[in-house]
C-alpha cells in the first residue's frame, strides 16, 4: 500500500475496486495497514472506526439503503413524503 496522507489516493485506490467483495477486501487490508502504520495516515482524519464503519457497511447487500437506515434518514424521508401528502388539498374529488 501506497502513502496514505493525502486522501486522493484512498479515493482513487477505492474507486479501482469494482466489486463490493473487492472494496471490503481492500479494507480490511486498509484497516490493518492503518492499525500497524499509523505515521503513514498523517495529516489525515480517517480513524479505525471511520474504516471499521465502512467495512460494516460495504458488507451489506445495499451499502446505500443501509447506511441511510442506520442514520435514520429513509424514516425522516417517509415521515416528510406522509406530511407533504397530508398537507394537499383534495382537489382531484371536485
Amino acid at each position: 500500500m501506497g502513502i496514505y496522507s493525502i486522501k486522493e489516493n484512498l479515493y482513487a485506490e477505492f474507486a479501482q475496486q469494482k466489486t463490493k467483495p473487492k472494496k471490503v477486501k481492500w479494507l480490511q487490508e486498509l484497516l490493518e495497514f492503518r492499525k500497524n502504520n499509523p505515521q503513514e495516515f498523517r495529516g489525515n482524519k480517517l480513524s479505525v472506526k471511520n474504516i471499521e464503519n465502512l467495512i460494516e457497511a460495504w458488507s451489506q447487500k445495499n451499502p446505500q439503503k443501509y447506511i441511510k437506515d442506520k442514520l435514520g434518514i429513509t424514516a425522516r424521508e417517509e415521515r416528510e413524503r406522509l406530511a407533504e401528502m397530508a398537507k394537499r388539498d383534495p382537489k382531484d374529488d371536485e
